[in-house]
């Protein structure tokens, strides 16, 4: 009898862990397709009717050092005319867009104000698993720092920065080699030069550094760990974008591209 009762109890538990794994399930589901749409209907907003490669001017960004212009890939050409102040309508938070060549990550590049918020948050703030792509809320919006981190969610739909991972192999920069960030007045080109795994408690992601030297042991650092090599020169002197994910295997440990500033295009 008592076996009875607690096979019925067994398999009620059961039944009922099975109706709660499949709710979180569907929800997280619902929330991945929820969130391909939010952001199909930002890249719609801030796309411009005008998808011509725009001719490389004279940089005018003051802020930025002085560095070569440069013309935009066929899929970035609306990287030139991207309407963030149509997005700010919905979000004053957005602070540019990031772009990819050969990815899925061209997304409203959002300003952090807790590192809490926009990884939970889509950008127009909807409550989402997916979050959103952020800057760190340390890091200068201007781009201006020695390292400038980025965070992103590595989806399991192969969203966010998910596709960050696949830059730990060599032919993957070497086709697409870099990033590009549009900001108000300007698009901003990173060239990748590192990829690996970094904990969160490494010069990788240190904000400040005391001085030139320790600039460049941070770089020796970069480089020894790094899974690929790219014939770039970086130096104390560069600015550093430091593109931060998830990887899944311990929690104070993500995976890294990082790239260095070698172009602006006024815009």
């Amino acid at each position: 009898m008592k076996k009875g009762i607690l096979r019925r109890i067994a398999t009620i538990a059961l039944a009922l862990l099975f109706v709660a794994s499949s709710g979180i399930f569907l929800k997280q589901f619902m929330d991945k397709q929820q969130a391909q749409r939010t952001y199909e209907a930002a890249l719609a907003a801030a796309m411009s009717e005008s998808e011509s490669v725009p001719a490389a001017q004279a940089p005018q960004a003051p802020s930025l050092p002085d560095l070569p212009v440069f013309s935009l890939p066929e899929d970035g050409a609306f990287l030139a005319a991207v309407d963030l102040a149509s997005l700010r309508e919905t979000n004053a938070d957005v602070l540019g867009w990031i772009h990819i060549p050969g990815s899925v990550i061209s997304y409203p590049l959002m300003r952090s104000h807790d590192n809490e918020e926009y990884l939970h948050h889509t950008w127009d703030g909807t409550p989402n698993v997916a979050g959103s792509i952020f800057l760190e809320q340390h890091s200068s919006p201007d781009f201006t720092d020695f390292n400038t981190i980025i965070y992103g969610h590595a989806m399991n739909d192969g969203s966010m920065f998910a596709e960050l991972h696949k830059y730990q192999w060599q032919d993957v920069p070497e086709q697409y080699p870099y990033v590009y960030i549009a900001i108000d007045g300007a698009v901003l080109r990173y060239a990748i030069f590192a990829c690996y795994e970094a904990d969160i408690s490494s010069d990788t992601y240190r904000l400040t550094f005391a001085d030139a030297e320790a600039r460049e042991r941070a770089l020796e650092q970069y480089h020894s760990q790094s899974s690929i090599t790219m014939p770039l020169t970086v130096n104390a002197e560069s600015h550093i974008l430091t593109l931060s994910t998830c990887t899944g295997n311990q929690k104070t440990v993500r995976l890294v591209v990082q790239a260095v500033l070698d172009g602006i295009l006024p815009r």
